[in-house]
């Protein structure tokens, strides 16, 4: 099995589960925090679809991320480089992010993208490290493992607000 046929059909695995996870959510459920220091399921998902956008566009390709070219920031009135890492409870609370239609048309151009990318990709550049002075562990096989197990833990925490949302928890 080719290495990165395996990275897409894992990275296709994990995309099936959240987007079945989600399905039903209501706009409630979306934006609901169980206290001021959680985050909603929305921005859970507005930082994971940022996060591999800013991995495979600016860290790897070394080019604007959608979000940018596609002047999304503006669209939303959000930040333009931000990806919600290591925001504050105030940051969380006074971001308003779209809704779950467009948050998902932006995931959708945005693992496009990466998939196109990974099919270029030949075993060899996936040992290629594109920020050596910045990340020297970071190849380009160990972003895309970065990218799934950072979408599985923020998987986790959507299961587990919904879980408490709905008193399954």
């Amino acid at each position: 099995m080719d290495v990165t046929y395996f990275i897409e059909h894992n990275m296709d695995i994990i995309n099936k589960r959240l987007l079945d996870n989600i399905k039903d959510i209501n706009s409630e459920e979306l934006l609901w925090r169980p206290n001021n220091e959680s985050n909603s399921i929305a921005f859970i998902l507005w930082h994971i679809f940022r996060v591999e956008d800013n991995y495979i566009q600016k860290y790897i390709l070394k080019q604007d991320e959608l979000w940018k070219r596609s002047n999304l920031y503006i669209k939303y009135n959000l930040p333009e480089r931000d990806t919600g890492f290591e925001y504050t409870s105030q940051q969380v609370t006074e971001l308003e992010l779209p809704v779950l239609k467009d948050l998902l048309d932006y995931q959708s151009a945005v693992r496009d993208e990466t998939l196109d990318y990974l099919r270029t990709v030949s075993v060899e550049d996936l040992k290629f490290v594109p920020r050596p002075k910045l990340r020297p562990d970071y190849s380009v096989l160990r972003i895309f493992q970065q990218i799934m197990i950072h979408e599985l833990e923020h998987l986790g925490q959507i299961d587990m607000l919904l879980g408490l949302k709905r008193g399954n928890g």
